[in-house]
This record gives C-alpha cells, structure tokens and sequence, in this order.
C-alpha cells in the first residue's frame, strides 16, 4: 500500500509540474537564481570542490532525511580508497546514474568499486548531464587526476540530453540548465556549441536568445509539439529514438573518447544504463533503438570496453530491489554494488 502511495504522490507532482511549465521560458526567481550554486561558465553545472549538498532528487520520494553528497577537493564525490599508483586506479564520469544520487557517499558505483577491488575510483557524475558534458568533463579534470580504467556512465536519455542546449524543453521544469552542445558540422567533424550562458544572471533573460536557441536545441520542437502534454509520457520513446536520429553524433563522441585513452593512456569503459521504464521494456523482451547502436560502436571501436547493462544487470538483481524510489528513481545500494562488480570483473579479465 505504501509503494502505491508512493506511486500516485510521484505521478501526481509530474502532472502539476507539466501544467505550471508551459511556457517556452518561465520566469526564473532571483532568489532561487541565487541559490543555484553549482553553475559552470563551460559545462552549465557542476559540483565545486569542497561541497556537500543534501541530495534535492530525493525529497518527496525517500522516506527520513535524504542523503547528502560530498564533494573532495580535486572535485570527485569522495572516494573509499586514497590513490595508490601501485594499484589498477579508476575514475567514473557521467550523468545522475555515474553519480549515483540518491544513496549515500558510501553506498555509490565508485565507493563500491574500490571497496571491492581494493583500489582508487573517482566520482566525476553529474546529474542532468548528456555525454556531450561527461566528454568535456573529462577532458578537464583527466590532467590532474589520470587512472588507469576511465568509465563513462550514463542511461538512455543521455543523446537526448546531448542534443539539448535549454534543459527545460526536455524535461520540464529544468530552467536552469542550459549547457554546451555537441554536434556535427558541415564538414562531418564533431563540434561543440559553447554554453550561450556566460554569467549566471543571463538565466534570468534566456528569452532574448531565442533565436539561438530554436535553431540549435535539438529538442525544441519535440517541446514545442508537446508543451501541453501535462503527463509527459512521450518523453521515453522520443529518448529511445535520438538514438536511431542522432547515431553519427554518438560515433563521433565515442571516437573522441577513443582518442582520449590513447593520449592519456588509460582503458575505455563505456556502460549504459536503464531507468526502470526502459529496464521493463527490455525484461519483456523488446529491441530497443540503441542496442544496434552500441552494437556497431563495439564494432568500431574495438579498444572501448562497452557494457549494456539495460537487460544484464536484472539477471543480478531483481528489477524492484534495483531501485531507490517506487516512482523509478536512481539505483539502489545493492544495485550500485552489483554494477561496480560487473564494471570491475570486466575490467580485470581484459588486463
């Protein structure tokens, strides 16, 4: 019964969020402008060393006080093990699921991974972030904190997330985040378009660049076509099929990921993850856009180790154990351990 609460309570709060964002740019309050602290003049967001947050994803869905994450001082959530050269050393980057919100700082992929294996792993997650971000993420901080296996973890909405600049048209309500997006320009090469956002005020006056912002967001019109659609159950499938739309962004993101490990000699993980919708699509069976995808990309990259957990990770553990919220949230501390065994046994038998 509870559960079922659970459920309508989280459905109910997505319906009245659809009704209130409508608007192509809602107003944005100064005061909360304000508080928005983990804006970035390149990346849109991210974490600031030395910070501890208590984790906003939670409220309303976990039960007692939510958790808090902690962030180090080179910027990684913190880790179970100092580095140890001596040692096999990993650092995870990506979106929410890489992070893993919703659990506490010993009860993430990266805590696991090096309690389990006895060895380093950084936490370079951010939530909200597209693969786009994740790259350009790790370029940053690679210099500064090289390891010998470099994973990037991200679920399925991360090519829509990639091709997005106003976060708000993908997922409703998400008006701060406005970000740099990949993409491929005339002479087939992989660009980026600079985050449009160069102080953070200019949030607050993100309608003047609507020009801009129609031409270049990838998912304009998928807002603009369903801006009344207050249920927002549209927004699996449209994710499902950037991946058949947007393939050769993918390649080319992948290709600089593969260009990454060879000039910073590290291995290259890749490892894809499913919210729970997606995950009962696959249990029942279904062929979903981006397995073909990723099968191709295996192809072509064949020094990127590339680990579809969209369907394996449920012959682990069972799909309603595997997450924190009844609603389909983040993974859950068993889940994420189990993940950090699958990354690390793969890892380990390719050495």
């Amino acid at each position: 019964m509870t559960k079922l609460i659970d459920s309508i309570i989280f459905k109910f709060k997505k319906i009245m969020k659809g009704i209130r964002y409508i608007r192509y740019f809602p107003k944005v309050s100064s005061n909360k402008l304000t508080r928005f602290s983990t804006w970035d003049a390149e990346l849109g967001w991210c974490p600031k060393p030395g910070m501890q947050k208590k984790d906003s994803v939670s409220k309303g869905v976990l039960k007692g006080d939510p958790p808090f994450w902690t962030i180090d001082k080179i910027g990684s959530r913190i880790t179970s093990r100092s580095k140890n050269t001596k040692n096999n050393t990993f650092s995870i980057y990506g979106d929410s699921f890489a992070m893993s919100r919703e659990v506490c700082d010993n009860e993430t992929i990266a805590w696991q991974l090096g309690d389990t294996y006895d060895t380093y792993c950084a936490n370079y997650g951010v939530g909200n972030y597209g693969l786009d971000q994740s790259l350009l993420r790790l370029e940053r901080c690679i210099e500064n904190d090289r390891t010998s296996f470099v994973c990037i973890i991200v679920c399925v909405a991360t090519m829509a997330r990639t091709v997005s600049i106003y976060k708000h048209w993908l997922e409703k309500g998400n008006i701060f985040g406005v970000k740099p997006r990949a993409y491929i320009d005339d002479n087939g090469k992989l660009s980026f378009l600079p985050n449009p956002v160069k102080n953070k005020g200019e949030i607050k006056y993100l309608y003047r660049q609507k020009k801009i912002l129609t031409k270049w967001d990838g998912n304009y019109q998928y807002f603009k076509n369903n801006r009344f659609n207050i249920f927002g159950n549209k927004a699996q499938n449209y994710s499902l099929q950037i991946w058949a739309d947007e393939s050769e962004l993918f390649y080319a993101l992948m290709n600089r990921f593969n260009n990454l490990s060879g000039k910073y000699n590290f291995s290259p993980m890749f490892v894809l993850l499913a919210d729970k919708g997606v995950a009962k699509k696959r249990i029942s069976g279904q062929v979903l856009q981006y397995q073909n995808v990723i099968e191709k990309a295996s192809l072509k990259f064949s020094d990127i180790s590339f680990i579809d957990l969209t369907l394996d990770l449920y012959k682990k553990i069972d799909i309603d154990d595997a997450y924190v919220a009844s609603g389909g949230g983040h993974f859950s501390p068993d889940a994420n351990r189990v993940i950090a065994q699958l990354i690390g046994d793969k890892a380990f038998r390719n050495l």
